[in-house]
């Protein structure tokens, strides 16, 4: 193995002349930020256990990480396009290759655009750059205003627009309806007096005239019917105007408050009244409860001290596969302490989550405990195993079933004891 060179040697000045400037962008490593100067090296750091720690990260929730770095690419490309050029009318690729002279900027391929010309043509469907494409290539130009204002602009036209067509549609629905009341005082007045109110066509009655026709007149009823009195007032009572579209909608809204605000009364009154039914509870009828609860989550569990488990955490490759003494039990899981670390003593026990632990199995004639089941909390032995059902024998050592032969037992119901 090749010594690190010596501060101000000619090897270390080649080596930070070397790690100074861009390098291939096919051996650099955008998770761990890392840029490798050979194929070797990349291939050494992809085997590395940060660099797997890092791709278990990257495989739960590809799509926040690419568009996080989507967004940071963005945001330095536009920068530099305002800051430097302004509004001109510049070479796409010119302004790529100001970005990338920076070591430490997000690379292309981490991004949700794959080539140049991809970005290039998003920015113009997004309206934050106006492009063209050329014999040269693609041109940008930076356009000096703000999507988000402006969509929010387009979005409150909108609205306003909204408004106007549903006060429109109230007005419209008030006109309908007086029609329909006016045609049914209408027809009501028709029927009482045996006439209808409607035009009819003029036609003389037939008469006994040489040539067959009538002739007596036409005659046309044009008294009008006098309008009913209008009832008197009271002296307290004002007659109030009539309604304007917008008062019909506030007092609609007016209305719902005013119901809300009886049911929220309504539901704490209520609540009030159960309060005050509930008798105070004494100290022993609290710690009843309390053991009660203790002792539900006792039964759920089936985790207790002395138990040998393995941890089965593929999040974390330091532990995964490993085995374990509980220490303690916790309301999540267990704390643990490892059995192949020497140090373990030492340490601080490790507290894991119960979904992440199962059962150890010793060799036959091993101590084991049962954990689920009839049976559980007994102490048992291993007498043999049923691979193909995943089941087990054991011999009960305790409790008032001592010696009793159990089959058929689950690998999850029973686990090694430490110790043993």
């Amino acid at each position: 193995m090749s010594k690190k060179a010596e501060a101000n040697t000619p090897k270390a000045i080649s080596n930070r002349i070397k790690a100074k400037g861009l390098q291939k962008l096919r051996w650099y490593c955008e998770m761990c930020q890392k840029q490798c100067r050979d194929e070797n090296g990349f291939k050494c750091h992809t085997m590395s256990e940060s660099h797997q720690r890092q791709l278990l990260l990257f495989a739960e929730t590809p799509e926040k990480y690419i568009e996080d770095y989507s967004k940071e690419f963005l945001k330095g490309y536009t920068d530099l396009l305002r800051r430097q050029f302004g509004c001109k009318r510049v070479l796409a690729n010119s302004v790529y290759q100001e970005y990338i002279k920076d070591r430490n900027h997000v690379h292309m391929n981490a991004t949700k655009w794959h080539t140049l010309t991809g970005l290039v043509q998003w920015l113009g469907r997004e309206g934050i750059c106006k492009v063209d494409e050329t014999e040269r290539g693609w041109y940008v130009q930076y356009l000096e205003r703000d999507p988000e204002q402006e969509r929010r602009q387009r979005g409150k036209e909108r609205l306003e627009l909204t408004d106007a067509e549903m006060q429109q549609r109230q007005i419209d629905r008030q006109i309908e309806w007086g029609r329909m009341r006016a045609a049914e005082a209408a027809a009501g007045d028709s029927d009482v007096d045996g006439e209808s109110n409607g035009p009819t066509e003029l036609l003389r009655p037939e008469g006994d005239g040489d040539d067959g026709e009538s002739q007596q007149p036409i005659k046309i009823n044009l008294a009008l019917k006098r309008p009913a009195p209008a009832p008197a007032l009271q002296p307290q009572q004002k007659i109030k105007p009539a309604a304007t579209p917008a008062e019909i909608g506030g007092n609609a809204l007016a209305r719902a408050e005013q119901e809300a605000k009886k049911r929220r009364k309504q539901e704490q009154q209520k609540q009030q009244q159960l309060q005050q039914q509930k008798k105070p509870r004494s100290a022993v009828e609290e710690l009843r409860e309390e053991l009660e609860r203790e002792k539900c989550a006792s039964i759920r569990s089936w985790l207790s001290p002395g138990l040998v488990v393995r941890v089965v955490d593929p999040g974390r490759p330091d532990w995964h596969r490993r085995k374990a003494t509980v220490e303690s039990t916790t309301p999540r899981g267990a704390r643990l302490r490892f059995l192949d670390d020497e140090q373990a003593e030492k340490r601080r026990a490790e507290e894991v989550a119960e979904s992440r632990l199962e059962t150890v199995l010793p060799a036959l004639g091993g101590r084991v405990r049962v954990v689920l089941g009839s049976f559980k909390g007994r102490l048992a032995t291993l007498l043999s195993l049923q691979e193909a059902d995943y089941a087990c024998t054991v011999r009960l050592e305790d409790g008032p079933y001592s010696g009793k032969t159990v089959s058929g037992l689950a690998y999850e119901q029973v686990c090694k004891l430490a110790g043993f």
